[in-house]
């Protein structure tokens, strides 16, 4: 698949072959971004459905994002090496290499929803709901993030930074109703046990989508962004 980059440099170039490979190194990021994205959704309506035949297609994703890091580690280390690049296309070139790092652990996040989905073997629970809602908070924030990127937005990025006290307490509510659930009704620890890790999994992808907003920003501004990350849920440190 194919994604049209709009962006630019945020530095002009006397160079045009690093022109180039600044456009190659964001396309590479922003396909990235897409799998994980779309990986992220085909689970979460395998979730909703309670489908775990997309089980298998949702690793598959993963190795496809793991293999869009390694050319993105391959450019980067060709870039550094041969281009010796300085002040905003540095900062473009190392923040490209650590949003990478953070997309191929969502890649991770999702094969590990998908580990759940399976075991899950198309269980009900009356708290899935609850957990695909999560997902969604997530999924709009992912969605977000490929634009804020694409558009070289850095209020965007900063939004994206500070909803991550909202996702930790949604998750927490998640976590609490499910633990409650399981007390009360046996029956359900099975499955209410899959949804707590798939719910981590989640939650541990907006962490991610957070680091990736603070190296947007830094990457146009310069400066990292001030203050601490607006955490609300104790078990996400």
């Amino acid at each position: 698949m194919q994604f049209a980059m709009t962006v630019a440099s945020a530095t002009p170039h006397t160079f045009s072959k690093f022109d180039q490979e600044l456009a190659r190194l964001d396309t590479l990021l922003v396909a990235m971004a897409h799998s994980g994205r779309e990986q992220l959704g085909r689970a979460l309506s395998a979730l909703e459905r309670g489908d775990s035949s997309q089980a298998a297609a949702i690793r598959e994703a993963d190795a496809a994002i793991d293999a869009l890091e390694q050319d993105v580690q391959s450019l980067v280390i060709h870039m550094l090496t041969t281009r010796q690049p300085v002040a905003d296309d540095l900062r473009h070139v190392l923040a490209a290499l650590k949003i990478a790092t953070d997309l191929e652990r969502i890649g991770d996040h999702g094969k590990n929803i998908a580990k759940r989905l399976t075991l899950m073997s198309g269980a009900t629970n009356p708290l899935t709901g609850r957990v695909v809602s999560l997902g969604r908070t997530v999924e709009r924030a992912f969605d977000k993030l490929i634009v804020a990127y694409e558009q070289r937005d850095v209020a965007a990025a900063h939004e994206i930074w500070a909803q991550d006290g909202e996702i930790d307490q949604e998750h927490l509510h998640v976590s609490t109703a499910l633990s409650q659930q399981m007390e009360r009704d046996p029956t359900t620890i099975g499955s209410g046990v899959q949804l707590h890790f798939i719910a981590k999994s989640i939650e541990r992808t907006g962490d991610r989508l957070t680091n990736i907003a603070e190296q947007i920003a830094f990457y146009l501004e310069g400066v990292r962004t001030a203050g601490e990350r607006p955490r609300i849920d104790p078990s996400a440190d």
